[in-house]
């Protein structure tokens, strides 16, 4: 499995370097460790999988290939990854219907996704800006940016 990830995202020859335990660069293994993990979550009965700033330090060609892997197995295995990121390259991959972004405010957490709150998540994509103005702007946070108050977000 973990040699199908590796060709998937185009570092096959990983996989040599990794059987036969040849050094390798601090990127490179990065990509065999997530490869490892994702093979690993693939082959377990889990349903779930958290990457925290998984593509720090990595090629912006490896990013973009690991990001469309991971939206790919996301929907053809039906398991839920969870991507802690504010990366461009992964923000500008995932679409933002399958976003949840939370903010903390004076120990409350709110939440903001497309579920409730579809008119500014519609309004921001046909205003033609990357995913990262998102935050850059705080757009996500609708008519709350404006007064302070926005029902539409659930506090957890």
């Amino acid at each position: 499995k973990m040699q199908s990830i590796l060709t998937q995202v185009g570092k096959q020859h990983l996989y040599h370097a990794f059987l036969k335990k040849r050094p390798c660069s601090s990127g490179e293994q990065k990509v065999i460790t997530i490869a490892y993990l994702l093979a690993k979550y693939l082959l377990e009965d889990s349903n779930i999988m958290l990457l925290d700033d998984f593509c720090n330090g990595l090629d912006p060609d490896v990013t973009i290939a690991i990001s469309h892997y991971l939206l790919y197995i996301s929907g053809r295995e039906n398991r839920q990854i969870v991507i802690v990121t504010n990366h461009r390259n992964v923000m500008n991959i995932i679409p933002i219907e399958q976003w949840n972004i939370l903010r903390r405010n004076n120990g409350d957490v709110y939440v903001y996704n497309y579920a409730n709150s579809k008119s500014t998540f519609d309004d921001f994509e046909m205003c033609g800006l990357n995913y990262e103005s998102l935050f850059t702007y705080g757009i996500y946070l609708g008519e709350e940016n404006e007064n302070g108050n926005d029902s539409s977000t659930e506090n957890v």
